[in-house]
C-alpha cells in the first residue's frame, strides 16, 4: 500500500529551507520555481549569506563550481532573505541538539529548527533525521516532493514537468536520496513499492 499524503490545501506563511532544499532547486534552476511555492526563503546564515565569500555557510561552499549558486546569492532580497537568530533561538539549539542526537554538529540544521519552531515557521527539508527532529518538536515540514506536490495543484508545472523534475532532475541527475516517488497522474509523492 502506497502512503499519500495531500497537503496543498495547507497554507505557506513563511518558510525556512535548510541546504538540500536551497541546493536542490537552485542547482537544477528551478529556483523561481520555489520562489514561486513559498514566496521568500528565509535562510539561517550557516546555512545561506549573501556573501559568496563566506564559506562557513554550507550553500556558499560550492559557488566556484556551481555558477547559478552565485547568481542565486545576488537574488537576496527578492527570492529569499537571510535572517540573524535571536539570543533565545540562539539558547534553543544546544537543548534541540541535546534532544536530537542525530543532529550534533549540524549547526545549519539545528539553526533551521530553531527559527522554524521559534516564529512558527514552515521548515523545508529532505533530510530524514531533521524532518523527524520537526516532528517533533510539532514543527511542520516539506520536502521537495510536496513542494512540487504544491506547484502541480496551483498550476505552476504541468504533473509531468513536476515528475519529471522529481524522479530525474532531483533523484538520478542531483543524487537526492529518497524512498519517494512523484507519481502522475494523480500529482502525488508515493512511497516506492
Amino acid at each position: 500500500m502506497t502512503a499519500v499524503v495531500d497537503i496543498t490545501d495547507q497554507p505557506i506563511n513563511q518558510a525556512v529551507a535548510d541546504n538540500n532544499i536551497f541546493a536542490l532547486f537552485v542547482d537544477s534552476g528551478n529556483e523561481s520555481l520555489l520562489f514561486e511555492i513559498v514566496g521568500m526563503v528565509v535562510g539561517p546564515p550557516s546555512v545561506i549569506d549573501p556573501d559568496p565569500q563566506n564559506q562557513a555557510s554550507e550553500f556558499n561552499r560550492l559557488v566556484p563550481e556551481i555558477p547559478q549558486r552565485a547568481t542565486y546569492l545576488q537574488r537576496h532580497g527578492t527570492l529569499w532573505i537571510s535572517t540573524t537568530l535571536t539570543p533565545q533561538e540562539l539558547q534553543l539549539i544546544p537543548k534541540l541538539s541535546e534532544k536530537n542526537k542525530k543532529l550534533k554538529n549540524r549547526l545549519g540544521d539545528l539553526e533551521a529548527l530553531a527559527l522554524a519552531k521559534s516564529r512558527g515557521y514552515l521548515l523545508l527539508t529532505d533530510d530524514g533525521g531533521l524532518r523527524k527532529a520537526a516532528v517533533n518538536c510539532g514543527v511542520p515540514v516539506r520536502g521537495s516532493c510536496g513542494l512540487l506536490q504544491v506547484a502541480v495543484a496551483k498550476s505552476l508545472l504541468t504533473c509531468q514537468q513536476a515528475e519529471h523534475i522529481y524522479n530525474v532532475v532531483f533523484t538520478k541527475e542531483l543524487g537526492l536520496y529518497t524512498d519517494l516517488t512523484f507519481v502522475c497522474p494523480p500529482g502525488t509523492c508515493q512511497k516506492k513499492r
